[in-house]
């Protein structure tokens, strides 16, 4: 299997309507890539201070260079320690602003931006780390999903740290396997997606769960969608998504989903029975380990259907769904 066959990844950024009013431009920057060489996939959220002049300049620097960084040395800094890993990081992106802040004549704090990034390699290996508000949460292999870093606001909501900051607090961490998804947004949202006991509202868990399953165009439509409704909501700040997830684990969050909102989603039959669950746990499992396609035979013994109009029929709510589709005798997911 080819490595980039194993992630997908989306993003979505729109201007808040309180910089509408003020005539200001959208201050965050959200990013996500891919080494074509090592298939390590990462994304990063960064958000402009908006009471400072260049907050733009300093967020697109920002997450340009931790993009970079994650993608192209994710080996060396996956063996640092913390504190070496913020050095690295954060002493690489300082160095970038100030030479912009001497460039516009400027002091660098007037660049200051927060940090909100995170990386998966195709061996289970990850990477995440943050400074400043905004959240990063994870859906785990079962499907389960929480808020793994949140900033804790000690002054005023409206009150973060940045990149700029020395000594500045940060969350970091690593491991490896048993993590599907990784969900970063700004602070804009960061209120209506989550609870103050660490976990994210059941429709913020139904979207982490979802970008294991759907392209990037699926979900940058739901991602438009969500924030319209944040919106009437009374969001008023930039907004800013990204999500990086692991197709391989999509027989395990499959199983864990709720199973009314599975049915929906996947326009699977009112009467589907433990066992019907069952085997499409296991197409899943096969078509994500297949980026190549399954032969639809492949398919029918996985399913025990024998024929390939019964294979079909087995698969429909999840052709309709477009979650998998069908081309030249061979599946796809």
């Amino acid at each position: 299997m080819e490595n980039r066959e194993y992630f997908r990844a989306c993003s979505y950024c729109e201007v808040g309507e309180s910089h509408i009013g003020w005539g200001k431009p959208c201050e965050d920057t959200v990013l996500t890539g891919q080494h074509p060489e090592t298939g390590v996939t990462a994304a990063v959220v960064s958000d402009g201070a908006g009471s400072c002049s260049f907050a733009k300049v300093g967020s697109e620097i920002t997450a340009n260079a931790a993009l970079d960084l994650l993608l192209n040395q994710f080996d060396a800094l996956y063996e640092l320690s913390s504190p070496a890993f913020a050095e690295t990081v954060l002493g690489c992106i300082r160095s970038l602003l100030q030479e912009r802040a001497e460039s516009l004549e400027t002091d660098i704090a007037e660049l200051s931006a927060t940090l909100v990034c995170a990386a998966m390699a195709p061996d289970g290996r990850y990477l995440f780390f943050h400074v400043g508000d905004g959240i990063i949460a994870v859906c785990d292999e079962k499907g389960v999903c929480r808020v793994i870093s949140q900033y804790y606001h000690e002054i005023a909501r409206n009150f973060t740290t940045f990149v700029t900051i020395p000594d500045t607090p940060y969350n970091y961490g690593k491991g490896q396997g048993g993590i599907a998804a990784f969900l970063l947004t700004s602070d804009g949202s960061e209120y209506l997606m989550t609870f103050d006991d660490g976990w994210m509202t059941p429709q913020a868990d139904l979207l982490v769960q979802m970008s294991v399953f759907f392209p990037p165009e699926r979900m940058e439509d739901e991602l438009r969608q969500l924030t319209a409704y944040y919106k009437e909501l009374g969001m008023y700040d930039d907004a800013s998504y990204a999500l990086i997830s692991d197709k391989r684990c999509a027989a395990g969050v499959f199983d864990g989903m709720d199973p009314e909102l599975r049915q929906m989603l996947f326009y699977l039959p009112e009467k589907s029975t433990p066992h019907m669950f069952r085997q499409l746990h296991d197409a899943f499992a096969l078509l994500a380990e297949h980026p190549e396609g399954v032969p639809e035979s492949q398919m029918m013994r996985v399913l025990h259907t024998h024929k390939k109009w019964n294979t079909f029929r087995k698969l429909a709510g999840l052709l309709t769904a477009e979650t998998i589709r069908l081309h030249e005798g061979k599946y796809y997911f």
